[in-house]
C-alpha cells in the first residue's frame, strides 16, 4: 500500500495548510469556456461552482466570478454593452 504524502506550509497563525497550485493556462481557458457556457444558460455562481467538477475542474466560487468577468466569449461579443446610468440631478426644495 502506497503513502500518500501532502506538501503542506505554515500558515501566519502557525496551521499548516495545503501548498495552494495555480491551473494551467489551456484548464483556465477549459473553465471558462464551461463558465460563461452555463452563465448564459441562466445558472448563478453557486450552481456553476457546483457544476464545474462534473467537467473535472476543481474552481472556487471567487474564480468563477473572475473567469466570468474578464474573458469574453462569442455570444458577449455580440451583446452591446449596457450604457451608464443617467446621473440625476439633485432637486432643490424650498423649505421655507
Amino acid at each position: 500500500m502506497g503513502v500518500v504524502t501532502i506538501p503542506v506550509v505554515v500558515g501566519r497563525d502557525n496551521k499548516l495548510y495545503p501548498v495552494g497550485h495555480r491551473r494551467s493556462a489551456e484548464d483556465n481557458a477549459r473553465a471558462a469556456g464551461y463558465v460563461h457556457a452555463l452563465r448564459h444558460q441562466g445558472l448563478s455562481f453557486a450552481k456553476i461552482t457546483r457544476r464545474l467538477p462534473e467537467f473535472g475542474l476543481r474552481v472556487s466560487y471567487g474564480s468563477v466570478w473572475t473567469l466570468w468577468t474578464t474573458t469574453e466569449c462569442d455570444q458577449c461579443a455580440q451583446i452591446p454593452p449596457e450604457p451608464p446610468p443617467r446621473r440625476v440631478r439633485p432637486e432643490v426644495i424650498a423649505w421655507r
